[in-house]
């Protein structure tokens, strides 16, 4: 899994697409509303600058713990 991300930004969208990819995530698409709300985040704002920044920043969190197997 390192070389997928190497010298990469870490992009929620890109993560969900890798999680997609690899069957960890099972929703119709990567957007952000969708793959918030199949994680449990609070996402009820959607494409507000602020409430996307907020989902974002809390998706990267779970998407961190998958990656070093918390969850």
């Amino acid at each position: 899994m390192s070389q997928f991300f190497h010298r990469q930004l870490l992009d929620p969208y890109q993560l969900a697409l890798y999680f997609k990819y690899t069957g960890q995530l099972r929703t119709p698409n990567a957007q952000l509303e969708t793959v918030a709300k199949y994680m449990g985040i609070e996402h009820a704002d959607s494409h507000n600058a602020t409430s996307d920044n907020r989902a974002a920043r809390e998706l990267l969190k779970k998407f961190h713990k998958v990656i070093i197997g918390e969850e």
